[in-house]
């Protein structure tokens, strides 16, 4: 799964190039599973932000984006824990 989601990182440069008018809903995740669920789902990869928990743990934020046609695909991460 985290091969996925680093392939997704590195063509990073290739969905940037969709406009972002073409974004019909943004997801924030913080787990690695759960974003690789999405991208199976075919949401696209926007970026990742560094953040902190409140006892000072780091933790990623990844952004993604549902540019495809029709309403953002409703993913349940129950099947994919």
């Amino acid at each position: 799964m985290v091969l996925w989601l680093q392939w997704a990182i590195i063509h990073h440069k290739e969905y940037q190039r969709m406009a972002d008018s073409d974004v019909k809903a943004i997801r924030h995740i913080r787990e690695v599973k759960e974003v690789n669920a999405y991208l199976d789902a075919g949401w696209v990869f926007k970026g990742m932000t560094p953040g902190t928990t409140e006892d000072g743990s780091a933790w990623p934020l990844y952004t993604l984006a549902w540019e495809g046609k029709g309403e953002p695909v409703k993913v349940n991460f129950r099947d994919y824990q």
